[in-house]
C-alpha cells in the first residue's frame, strides 16, 4: 500500500504566519473607528486557516485560498489607509521610527497580541490604524514568501492526482517485480 505520505494527504495543518496571528486578535478585538474588526480581516484569516486543512488535498485550492486571504488583507489594508487620508491623519513612512518599532516588535521570537496590547488598548486610533497597517504589511510579506514556496512546490510535485499517479504506478511496480 503507498505511504499517504508519498501524495501529500498527510500535508497542511500549517497555521497563520506569526503576524496573522496576531492580527487575528486584534481584529477580533478592534477597528479604530468602528469598535470592530472590518470583513476583509476576519475573510482574510478565514481563508488561511481554509488553505491549511485544504493543503495536503488540493496545492491549487491551497494556493488560491492564501491568494484570495491576501486579497481580503489588501481591502482592510485600504480600509485603515482610507481611515487616515479621510481624517487627515498621519500615515506612518514604512522607515519611520515607529513603524520600525512595530516592525521590530513583530520579529521577536514568539511574538502574541500581549506585544501591541498596550499600543492597541490605549492609543489614540491613529495610532492603532498605523500598527494595523504596518501588521498588515508584515502578514502579506508572509504571505507572499508562502505563496513562492506554494507554487514552487506544485510546479516540483504537481497536484494530488498526480502524485497519486506516481504512487500507483510505483505500487504497481513493486508488485510486478516481485
Amino acid at each position: 500500500m503507498a505511504d499517504m505520505r508519498t501524495v501529500g494527504l498527510s500535508e497542511g495543518a500549517y497555521r497563520l504566519p506569526r503576524n496573522g496571528k496576531v492580527l487575528r486578535k486584534i481584529f477580533g478585538k478592534t477597528r479604530p473607528h468602528s469598535g470592530s474588526h472590518g470583513p476583509g480581516c476576519a475573510s482574510g484569516k478565514q481563508n488561511i486557516v481554509e488553505a491549511s486543512q485544504t493543503s495536503g488535498t488540493s496545492k491549487q485550492a491551497e494556493i488560491k485560498l492564501i491568494n484570495v486571504a491576501r486579497a481580503s488583507l489588501e481591502e482592510s489594508l485600504e480600509d485603515y489607509l482610507d481611515f487616515l487620508r479621510v481624517r487627515k491623519l498621519r500615515v506612518w513612512a514604512k522607515d519611520s521610527k515607529e513603524a520600525l518599532f512595530v516592525r521590530k516588535l513583530g520579529a521577536q521570537k514568539n511574538t502574541s497580541y500581549r506585544a501591541y496590547e498596550t499600543y492597541i488598548d490605549t492609543r489614540l486610533p491613529e495610532v492603532v490604524a498605523n500598527i494595523l497597517v504596518c501588521l498588515i504589511h508584515q502578514t502579506n510579506h508572509l504571505l507572499d514568501q508562502l505563496l513562492c514556496k506554494l507554487e514552487k512546490t506544485f510546479v516540483e510535485d504537481g497536484g494530488l492526482r498526480e502524485r497519486m499517479t506516481r504512487a500507483r504506478l510505483s505500487h504497481r511496480a513493486q508488485q510486478s517485480s516481485r
